[in-house]
């Protein structure tokens, strides 16, 4: 007679510094891959995303605080009586020192000297590293009063305290466009009225030197102006004529590009 195995949902951090990743060696008490050497890992628990697992768990392994992370992908892994479907991220900055919480030893590796990963879709995670572009979308959201939408990052998760607008990147075999309503719905709770994928895109490489691009595609959406449910990644809201949001938008260099997309929104 055979029986269904358990599927464990779990996310998995690459912490990349110097052409350099940490790996650990697994304590032998371990229910799960005893001894073997692995990217640190840990279980998404009930009602959360996988980047808030993330969040959880670095600051529970390593007391360290992420500040800039990419998705890699999402692997499944048969072991034993339970199987592994496990979400990878790559950590490439921090703040905090790195204190080992659960292993039985850190250790800095070449991030291109994967033989000495035990696991294989440690492997495959980080031999993806090597041509890794980080898919995002950015939505510029507008009420139906013409107001715009910011909302300020909550600083538990990132390092930052920012007004930004709705933006993440999309999960295994996501559109751009099914990515930004699930981000929405996530990020605000909002009912859409219309979403418009534009041509415009932002590509830029972040960290600097750190080999991942980034390519993220920009949505216009509108909806009915109300109060959004936040998650617990933003603090505040605010509804904001344009002038505003142009003003106090969390923008790196020249906004003369965001006022040209907000032209063509209107």
């Amino acid at each position: 007679m055979s029986m269904t195995k358990t599927i464990i949902p779990s996310v998995a951090f690459i912490l990349l510094k110097d052409n350099k990743i940490l790996v650990e060696k697994r304590k032998m008490n371990k229910s799960s891959f005893p001894g073997k050497i692995a990217v640190p890992s840990g279980g998404i628990e009930a009602g959360e995303t996988s980047e808030q697992a993330l969040w959880r768990e670095t600051k529970e392994e390593f007391d360290i605080k992420v500040t800039d992370y990419a998705y890699i992908g999402k692997y499944f892994l048969e072991y034993k009586e339970v199987d592994f479907d496990t979400y990878y991220y790559v950590v490439t900055t921090w703040t905090g020192e790195i204190q080992n919480k659960e292993a039985e030893e850190l250790i800095w590796i070449n991030k291109n000297d994967t033989s000495k990963l035990d696991i294989s879709t440690d492997v495959q995670a980080v031999e993806k590293l090597e041509n890794l572009v980080q898919k995002k979308v950015f939505a510029l959201i507008k009420s139906n009063k013409n107001n715009y939408l910011l909302l300020r990052t909550n600083p538990e998760w990132l390092q930052t305290t920012a007004w930004y607008v709705v933006t993440g990147a999309l999960d295994e075999g996501e559109s751009f466009s099914d990515a930004c309503r699930r981000e929405i719905k996530e990020e605000t709770q909002l009912s859409i009225v219309s979403i418009k994928e534009t041509k415009r895109f932002f590509e830029f490489e972040w960290p600097k030197d750190a080999g991942i691009k980034h390519y993220e595609k920009v949505f216009f959406v509108t909806v009915n102006e109300q109060e959004p449910v936040l998650s617990v990644e933003h603090l505040e809201y605010k509804w904001l004529p344009k002038k505003e949001f142009i003003e106090q938008i969390g923008w790196y260099g020249d906004k003369s590009n965001l006022e040209e997309m907000l032209e063509e929104f209107d």
